[in-house]
């Protein structure tokens, strides 16, 4: 057999049984201080089409930042206490959502308001607003919701769809974060214990199930003396290219502070859901969006001291 050929073959029969893996290092573009943050509060982000970065906090606090990290508007809103999901629209119009309201606010991308959709299941996360309609991961007594509904008109009428193999028992999307697909129409859920990916139709029907190779954890763990694996609310699964990130699988603390010491690691996969690679990097410990472009934001930091963070693969 000629030589080339079976190197070859071997080279692709290891990439198939996952043996080959590669190593990025996440790097940091530019980082903001966000203020005023309350002690323990949330921090969401969205990105519209233009790359400008809306960082809305728990408190009402809303900072756009422009794709250089640059302010460019700043403003407390009152009707946002309490905002733990945003989403930015296809027509630069950002929705966020205020479980505790049971509403979702409507803002042109300047901050000024538009208009508010009430809903009935205590929201999770806006997942996707396009043509004026957003799609949401809501609560129902029975299990986990999704949502469609007129982001355009507060009058029009909406249609709820339950999504199945969602426990009801789950106390947030810490166990079950979701990314929807709106070009297929399609909700992908990385879960944990056990740790899978799990894709679904719009109309609840599950598509395929599969459990991640090796777990959502990095090869080659330490022992949980010197590893955390990450178990909260901001567990989720993002786009990145033709490829997808788990957010952050390993974190080395502080033992003295309890702060994060720079080593965070995140794991990345293929359109298939197969391990693609892992990521290492400082300073953003949780990813909460992407863009287009393959931007990485998240947040970093410790207590009041938290930044909004831009970086990328490489």
């Amino acid at each position: 057999m000629n030589l080339k050929l079976l190197i070859l073959i071997v080279a692709l029969l290891g990439i198939s049984h996952g043996a080959v893996t590669q190593t990025f290092q996440m790097v940091r573009d530019w980082e903001k201080p966000v203020y005023p943050f309350d002690r323990g509060g949330t921090l969401s982000i969205c990105v519209d089409s233009k790359q400008n970065v809306h960082a809305i906090t728990n408190n009402g606090f809303w900072v756009t930042l422009a794709p250089s990290g640059a302010i460019i508007r700043e403003t407390r809103e009152d009707s946002l206490d309490g905002a733990l999901t945003v989403a930015c629209a296809d027509d630069d119009s950002v929705a966020v959502g205020v479980p505790k309201d049971y509403a979702i606010h409507v803002f042109s991308g300047d901050h000024r308001y538009l208009r508010t959709i009430r809903v009935s299941e205590e929201l999770s996360h806006i997942l996707s607003v396009r043509g004026g309609e957003a799609v949401v991961l809501g609560y129902q007594r029975e299990g986990r919701s999704l949502i469609r509904l007129r982001v355009d008109d507060e009058h029009a009428a909406r249609s709820s769809v339950h999504v199945g193999e969602l426990p009801a028992e789950a106390p947030s999307v810490g166990s079950m974060a979701g990314l929807f697909d709106a070009e297929k129409g399609l909700l992908i859920v990385v879960r944990k214990n056990p740790e899978k990916i799990s894709v679904y139709k719009s109309t609840g029907e599950l598509v395929s199930s599969k459990v991640i190779e090796g777990g959502v954890r990095p090869k080659g763990a330490e022992g949980p003396e010197k590893i955390t694996i990450r178990n909260d609310s901001a567990e989720g699964i993002f786009v990145l290219g033709n490829r997808y990130i788990v957010n952050v699988i390993r974190e080395d603390l502080s033992p003295a502070m309890g702060t994060i010491a720079g080593h965070l690691e995140y794991q990345i996969l293929d359109d298939h859901f197969n391990v693609l690679g892992y990521a290492q990097g400082e300073g953003i410990s949780t990813i909460l969006a992407t863009d287009a472009a393959g931007g990485i934001y998240g947040i970093g930091g410790w207590g009041q001291q938290l930044r909004v963070i831009k970086g990328h693969l490489q």
